[in-house]
């Protein structure tokens, strides 16, 4: 009866297409999030933004001339020096040049940037986290930049002196000695293993209930347990769909090595850096880990689908 389950299932586009799909998805999540990092830019246009410098400084003038460098091929900052009472004006005056595309946003700065609390943007690029990013650190070097020289120190020279950027490495000691990938590395393995996990129980306890389902509909079971016995029926029904999970995880797991194999050239492909790619290192998995793993997928199918 299993044979039966198992070779129509198998045989199935649906079987077929979530199949192929399971490792193009791996794939996807394995990459995607490197690619898109790597193509992670701020705008061209950044530079194109009104600068409402409510602070009393030159700290407007020297947001805009840093803006000015980062973008070279943007439409120049304006800077508008304001009091405070004349803000909110301003800032309406600033909100019609972006409605009418005059310019991409405006910043605001004030006695609160001063104090180094807060900065407020308004802009068409507001959602963008790289543009948004980008202006941040604009004004906090510069707010930095005017506090030094207020102390008498050469800003240049602290730059210098603390442009220490340090890349934690990290590697897992076990009783077999040190293997590569770090701890968060585990962490996301483990959280994705949970979730196929589940969502193969899920799905194929469904599965299972679809089957039942769909040969009640149809009187296909009453003619079935009219020459086999309803446990027997049950248990093919089990096994069955239960040996078609397994074949599709094993075929997935086959996918994620390949993948993970040759990430060096797929992504290459997306051009991305071979050190980046290696960089990307799964955790090792004893046999023993594995085995609990597979023994998790067959008693909470079994309890699921029963």
């Amino acid at each position: 009866m299993f044979k039966r389950e198992y070779l129509e299932r198998v045989r199935s586009k649906w079987f077929i297409v979530a199949t192929v799909l399971g490792p193009v998805f791996m794939g996807v999540i394995t990459v995607l999030p490197t690619v898109l990092a790597a193509r992670t830019r701020s705008s061209p246009t950044l530079a194109n933004v009104i600068v409402l410098d409510a602070t009393g400084t030159d700290l407007g003038s020297r947001v805009a001339r840093s803006l000015a460098e980062t973008a070279p091929a943007s439409p120049p900052p304006r800077v508008q020096a304001v009091t405070a009472e004349q803000l909110a004006a301003a800032e309406d005056s600033a909100t019609q040049f972006v409605v009418h595309h005059q310019a991409q946003g405006y910043l605001v700065l004030d006695a609160k940037t001063l104090a180094g609390t807060q900065v407020r943007y308004a802009g068409r690029n507001a959602t963008s986290m790289a543009d948004v990013s980008t202006l941040r650190s604009m004004v906090q070097r510069n707010l930095l930049d005017m506090r030094l020289e207020k102390e008498g120190i050469d800003p240049g020279r602290v730059a210098t002196l603390t442009a220490v950027k340090l890349d934690m490495k990290t590697d897992k000691i076990t009783d077999k000695g040190i293997e590569a990938g770090g701890g968060m590395s585990s962490v996301v393995f483990g959280y994705l293993i949970a979730f196929i996990l589940y969502f193969m129980i899920a799905i194929y306890g469904q599965n299972m209930l679809r089957g039942v389902m769909e040969e009640k509909t149809t009187r296909v079971a009453e003619v079935v347990i009219s020459s086999v016995k309803p446990e027997a029926l049950l248990a093919g029904k089990i096994l069955g769909v239960g040996l078609v999970a397994l074949t599709q995880v094993f075929v997935w797991i086959a996918g994620g090595v390949a993948i993970y194999t040759f990430r060096g050239q797929i992504f290459a492909h997306f051009g991305i850096p071979a050190a980046a790619a290696m960089s990307v290192k799964m955790p090792g998995v004893p046999p023993s880990v594995g085995i609990a793993l597979l023994l998790f997928f067959v008693l909470g199918f079994m309890f699921y689908a029963s």
